[in-house]
């Protein structure tokens, strides 16, 4: 599942006009069980022009928690 998500995400930054303010978070990216409902981490900040800044900080991402799908959407 986690290539699958990284191809439609690489995808669509390849879609994207020119100009677009775009970031990139990530949650679910610890393991600890008492912190895994609130692991959230702001890889690259909405900004333009940063497509291969997502690009690298995305390949090296792997799955290692719950997803805190509620506390990720607040932040």
């Amino acid at each position: 599942r986690m290539v699958a998500a990284k191809r439609v995400i690489l995808d669509a930054l390849q879609k994207l006009p020119p100009g677009t303010n775009v970031g990139l978070r990530i949650y679910g990216n610890s393991s600890n069980m008492f912190t895994a409902c609130q692991a959230t981490k702001l890889l690259v900040p909405l900004s333009v022009n940063n497509r291969y800044q997502i690009s690298s900080a995305l390949i090296p991402v792997r799955p290692t928690g719950a997803t805190p799908i509620s506390n990720t959407l607040l932040t």
